[in-house]
């Protein structure tokens, strides 16, 4: 980046959840913060979950100075809010929507466009879920989905599209869902696994087909948020936690945590999001017409800050 910055008028880091210890200690972005405000550019953390770092008291103890040095945190959900005043960052913080909610869904071209059959529930279930559920345990967390897979298509009785939301090499959804598709075993043409090869608008207009979804991968969520889709999030860390918080008002009606995702509790979560459809489509209408307000608000302190 040094050969840009110099003709550069602000820098944004971006990708939701790098400042965390969800991948591990965050030394790669606090490094390349350093040098862009080594070069006195204004640098913008943009619409970010932060921390905790509370595993790590003397790292958080970095963090926190850290933080303070950059110019601003657009906070995209208030547990981060919250969590950044708990360690002195207030100053340079503000609230903003994920940028996600705002992006189009693209319906695919006709030749490969998926068959969604009606009554739909997408299911998005990642390996990276294994280190929060099965303490690591992949083979373990391959059966339990499976197991998970099995009783949502046996009780609802609806059928159900497998959708991968994240395909690279460190972390492939498609190839664990494969997986759990080959376990299943059944010969049901009422569930099917949706191809790799779909970009995030157009996965984003194939959940809004969906009568509900349920769905470990933040953006693979907030893409049935922002369609106004019954959405039922698998939780590991604050941002899920966050974003039902500032949706729905509370932090588990419609959230499972690593310790209560069971076969049962997850069908249990799907009914009651089918049951309270009209309830959730007026509550996220609501929401989003409040992001599209504070979008304004936002682009009002950027410009002043840039």
């Amino acid at each position: 980046m040094l050969p840009f910055l110099p003709k550069t008028k602000a820098v944004f880091s971006v990708g939701g959840d790098n400042y965390s210890l969800d991948y591990g200690v965050p030394k790669l972005f606090t490094d390349l913060d350093d040098v862009v405000l080594g070069k006195e550019k204004p640098l913008i953390i943009w619409g970010a979950s932060v921390g905790p770092f509370s595993k790590m008291p003397e790292y958080e103890k970095f963090m926190a100075e850290h933080l303070k040095s950059v110019t601003a945190i657009f906070a995209r959900e208030t547990r981060t809010i919250e969590y950044l005043d708990s360690i002195g960052v207030r100053d340079n913080v503000s609230l903003m929507v994920d940028p996600a909610f705002f992006m189009e869904a693209v319906e695919p071209p006709d030749d490969q466009k998926p068959c969604i059959l009606p009554g739909t529930i997408g299911l998005n279930l990642s390996p990276l879920m294994a280190g929060y559920v099965t303490d690591r345990n992949l083979p373990e967390w391959i059966k339990l989905s499976t197991r998970i897979l099995t009783l949502v298509r046996e009780k609802t009785g609806r059928p159900v599209l497998l959708i991968p939301h994240v395909v690279s090499p460190h972390s492939n959804d498609h190839a664990f869902l494969r997986e759990v598709l080959r376990l299943y075993g059944k010969n049901d043409l009422e569930v099917r696994l949706l191809a790799p090869n779909f970009n995030a608008a157009q996965t984003k207009w194939i959940i809004s087909q969906c009568d509900v979804l349920a769905a470990a991968r933040t953006h693979a969520t907030i893409a049935g948020f922002s369609s106004k889709i019954p959405t039922v999030s698998f939780a590991y860390s604050l941002k899920a936690q966050g974003l039902n918080r500032d949706i729905f008002g509370n932090e588990d009606k419609y959230l499972l945590n690593p310790k209560t995702i069971t076969p049962e509790t997850t069908v249990e979560k799907i009914e009651l999001a089918l049951k309270e459809t009209q309830v959730i489509k007026r509550t996220l209408g609501v929401y989003l017409t409040e992001a599209t307000n504070k979008k304004r608000s936002i682009s009002e302190i950027l410009n002043y800050i840039i």
